[in-house]
């Protein structure tokens, strides 16, 4: 009988003792489970790295002096301009659209923490589009004068509203963020600004249409499609690497455009339709004219396409 109770009480120790360790090993689990670091998160929105370290800071820049590169492209059409005396059918469209998107992504920028490269080309896109519309109103009379007086009036109150709005009317509203940690001002207004670059899509979309139906390369020169896909990708990578969404969205697009462009590029670069086009540009024969009437500034009806621009 001692040793039957003598057993008992071994085996009830060896059950708590085992049940003990059982609920510590359980207990510990959760520990491990929940450590932050293990915790995946959106790279589209957490991003890859920070915006200020080397790698950020490169591809930035390299995304500033393409998207510069394609700032100044409308200089030439400017000296045609000069020499002609008079803007002739040169359309102001794009500058003034271009103005418009550089003037929301610099406000974007400087509401956004870490955005320096694009505030920086952002405002001076603003300047030299601002410069190109001054332009054509000197060398502008008459109807073609007050016409490019009203687009750019127009756009200015349109961007001062939507900048009241989102600066003045969101933040009393009580609205919260898209992304978590932004700001209800950032968000909406970069939604805006993506959207608006977006949109600028339809113009090389309708270039790419073009292409097909005249089988000629003529309304998409080489170097500015490269230098538009170079850009897009740039920018694309930057919005990716940093977390920025509404830099990434409209180059993600962008960038497939744009491989879409090249690819097209190369299949009809050769046919007899577009070595009739590269004959003519070697004659300095006068270019075409866009279904409106009118030139566009970059001298072909390419011009929209490369407000891609996109860029930011």
């Amino acid at each position: 009988e001692i040793h039957h109770r003598a057993r008992l009480r071994s085996s009830s120790a060896n059950a708590q003792l085992g049940g003990d360790a059982h609920h510590q090993h359980i207990s510990a689990v959760p520990d491990v489970v929940s450590t932050p670091g293990l915790t995946m998160g959106n790279p589209l929105t957490d991003g890859l790295g920070d915006d200020s370290d080397a790698f950020a800071t490169t591809i930035g820049y390299v995304a500033v002096v393409l998207t510069l590169a394609l700032f100044l492209a409308p200089v030439q059409t400017c000296l045609q301009v000069r020499r002609d005396g008079d803007i002739r059918d040169y359309s102001e469209v794009s500058f003034i659209t271009s103005l418009f998107n550089c003037l929301l992504w610099v406000v974007y920028s400087a509401i956004t923490p870490g955005r320096i490269q694009s505030f920086i080309i952002n405002a001076v896109g603003g300047l030299l589009q601002g410069g190109y519309i001054v332009w054509f109103l000197t060398y502008s009379t008459g109807e073609a004068h007050r016409r490019i007086w009203q687009r750019t009036v127009g756009m200015v109150i349109t961007f001062a509203i939507i900048i009241c709005l989102d600066l003045l009317l969101i933040p009393h509203l009580g609205i919260s963020s898209i992304i978590a940690d932004d700001t209800a001002e950032t968000d909406y207004l970069g939604v805006f600004c993506s959207v608006l670059n977006v949109g600028m899509y339809a113009a090389p979309l309708s270039v790419m249409a073009l292409v097909v139906k005249t089988r000629s390369v003529e309304f998409m020169p080489l170097f500015l499609t490269l230098g538009v896909a170079g850009c897009t990708v740039s920018w694309a990578i930057y919005g990716i690497y940093v977390g920025d969404i509404w830099i990434g969205i409209p180059n993600y697009l962008g960038t497939v455009v744009a491989m879409f462009q090249l690819g097209l590029y190369g299949f009809y670069m050769n046919t007899e339709e577009s070595r009739a086009a590269f004959a003519k540009v070697a004659k300095r024969e006068p270019i075409s004219i866009n279904d409106e009437g009118e030139k566009d500034s970059m001298g072909s009806n390419t011009l929209t396409a490369s407000l891609i621009q996109d860029d930011v």
